[in-house]
């Protein structure tokens, strides 16, 4: 894996990353500290190509880039060789996230996922959702013209 080329993140950086928005007793944050680097790898591909059907605001820096990111939008401040770190962040979440669906929710019974605080009472629904949403606002959503 190469950044900027088929991923924002490292499998090796990924966990300083989550556990910037995760607090350590997280049952999805310890999943995902336990997991091997190849296993890592694919969850954070599977994730990347959820960020990047994302219509998002702004320009790529260069016509030839691979990723969507680093971009330029107008009012947003730009980085011009990475990707911004809630971009990051909302890739970690979401390929942790994919992790917790294909390791618990899937294959383990949902009352004993509810119980850990895998899965939501109500639904299937990640926990997460809310985060990753946040993460992305500001480059999926326009900003009011003033």
């Amino acid at each position: 894996m190469t950044v900027n080329v088929d991923t924002y993140v490292l499998p090796e950086d990924s966990d300083s990353f989550l556990s910037e928005v995760l607090p350590a007793s997280d049952p999805l944050r310890i999943t995902w500290e336990v997991l091997e680097k190849e296993e890592k790898e694919g969850y954070l591909e599977a994730a990347l190509r959820r960020v990047e059907s994302l219509n998002f605001i702004g320009d790529k820096v260069h016509f030839y880039q691979a990723l969507k990111f680093p971009r330029i939008a107008r009012g947003l401040p730009a980085d011009f060789e990475n990707a911004p770190p809630e971009i990051k962040r909302a890739q970690v979440l979401i390929a942790a996230d994919i992790a917790r669906e294909n390791l618990y929710i899937k294959k383990r019974n949902h009352e004993a996922c509810v119980a850990l605080g895998l899965a939501r009472e109500n639904a299937l629904a990640s926990h997460i959702s809310e985060q990753i949403d946040a993460l992305l606002h500001r480059w999926v959503t326009r900003w009011r013209r003033v």
